[in-house]
């Protein structure tokens, strides 16, 4: 269930118009994240997308900007003269990012850079689709997770742990969200400078730690009513150590 220009849909119908049967799925996977259930046509030409949308009401469209053989904008100008015109987000390689912006123009919701990262279209899809406005200061992630998008406070976040290749458990103080869509490279990009790698699988808030258990390399945090556990590397381990018994030490 979705909204869309104000009402609340109990369906989505998708069309993916990708030549790139890895985009196809890229998107369709995350889709699946965030539209649980909704229907998703896919189509690796102008002819095939046109095909979706004269037999199906498409209510959501990613459009590659150079799906042949006569690109993507064709297909723009008969969705701009639908009565019911879908959101159309543009899809492009890092060369044809000027065509994509032009496309964006001409009435598309946004446009994204293939392959796309899960977390930055998830909150842009969220912000256009369900209406909801991201808090100034960009402090809020929209998190997609196998039980859908989680909105999450960026300052609530103590730990960020790989579980699988773009797969992570995210530790806030309150709660672990599992099954994360997401690198720790791209989380990175958001945390504070006070987060550190304790290993080649894990970062965490070194503010947070509540205790460390040196022969075991064991580093401790607060969440919720209950303690979480984190082995740090053995090269990380000294460094860390020392950081909390100084910071003990001033009382800190």
């Amino acid at each position: 269930m979705i909204l869309f220009e104000g009402e609340i849909m109990e369906t989505c119908n998708i069309l993916i118009a990708d030549s790139e049967s890895n985009s196809r799925i890229c998107f369709a996977k995350i889709m699946d994240a965030v539209v649980p259930g909704a229907f998703v046509h896919q189509a690796d030409s102008v002819g095939e997308a046109l095909a979706v949308l004269e037999r199906s009401k498409v209510d959501i469209v990613f459009l590659d900007i150079s799906l042949p053989p006569t690109g993507g904008m064709g297909i723009m100008e008969k969705l701009s003269r639908m009565i019911t015109q879908p959101l159309v987000f543009v899809t492009s390689t890092h060369e044809h990012i000027g065509r994509a912006q032009e496309v964006v123009k001409s009435g598309a919701s946004g446009y994204f850079v293939k392959p796309s990262k899960s977390m930055t279209f998830s909150r842009l899809f969220y912000n256009v689709v369900m209406g909801e406005k991201e808090p100034e200061g960009s402090d809020t992630l929209m998190l997609s997770t196998a039980i859908g998008i989680c909105p999450t406070l960026v300052s609530s976040i103590i730990a960020v742990e790989k579980v699988q290749r773009n797969v992570l458990n995210v530790y806030t103080h309150e709660r672990v969200l599992k099954d994360v869509r997401g690198t720790l490279l791209e989380m990175e990009g958001y945390l504070s400078p006070d987060f550190v790698y304790i290993s080649r699988q894990c970062m965490l808030n070194k503010s947070a730690i509540v205790r460390i258990i040196p022969k075991t390399r064991e580093v401790f945090l607060n969440v919720k009513d209950s303690e979480e556990g984190f082995v740090c590397s053995r090269e990380r381990a000294r460094d860390l150590v020392l950081w909390f018994n100084s910071k003990k030490k001033n009382g800190n």
